[in-house]
């Protein structure tokens, strides 16, 4: 119990110490003394492993996706277009964004993202409700948990796409495919 305590303390401080412009990146969990890079370094080739966790008020999870090359391109295509597709509009990002923060209602999501009619909204919000990102009960919707982890890679993955070249500190996985070959 005081490691976990003392592990989640670190990794507090170490956030705060990012948050202060101290330091450009924050290893994942439980990757203390280099360990994760000893793993990523023997991993096979072609292979994608990606760990993490993200922290929000009142909640929060640790992920990690294990896959290679090959099973991210035979994925389905049609599946992968709905999902990008349900993605592809700036007004429903933004919906996702505010149900990240707390499940809304329709006039809550209206006021928030200045939504001028209801139809408007109804017109992203089903189109995010087929896709399977969000869901309704009763007259509140609510981000699908088992994809806010995905949700938050694809927005991290987006902003890195815009930075340029990746930084170093926060993508050694690069860094070590251009020494292999």
């Amino acid at each position: 119990m005081e490691k976990e305590i003392l592990k989640r303390l670190e990794a507090m401080e170490a956030e705060i110490k990012v948050l202060k412009g101290g330091s450009k990146s924050v290893q994942p969990q439980g990757t203390q003394n280099g360990k994760w890079l000893d793993e990523v370094k023997a991993m096979p080739k072609n292979h994608i492993h990606v760990r993490g966790n993200f922290h929000m008020e009142g909640s929060g999870s640790d992920f990690g996706v294990n896959t290679n090359f090959e099973n991210v391109l035979a994925f389905d295509n049609d599946k992968t277009a709905k999902v990008l597709n349900a993605l592809s509009s700036s007004e429903r990002i933004l919906i996702l964004k505010e149900l990240l923060k707390k499940s809304s209602t329709v006039a809550e999501l209206m006021k928030a993202c200045s939504f001028k009619t209801t139809g408007q909204a109804y017109h992203h919000l089903n189109a995010l409700e087929k896709s399977g990102l969000i869901q309704k009960d009763k007259d509140t919707y609510h981000f699908e948990a088992s994809l806010i982890s995905s949700f938050l890679l694809i927005l991290t993955g987006v902003q890195n796409f815009f930075r340029g070249s990746p930084k170093k500190a926060e993508f050694d996985v690069v860094a070590l495919e251009s020494q292999k070959k």
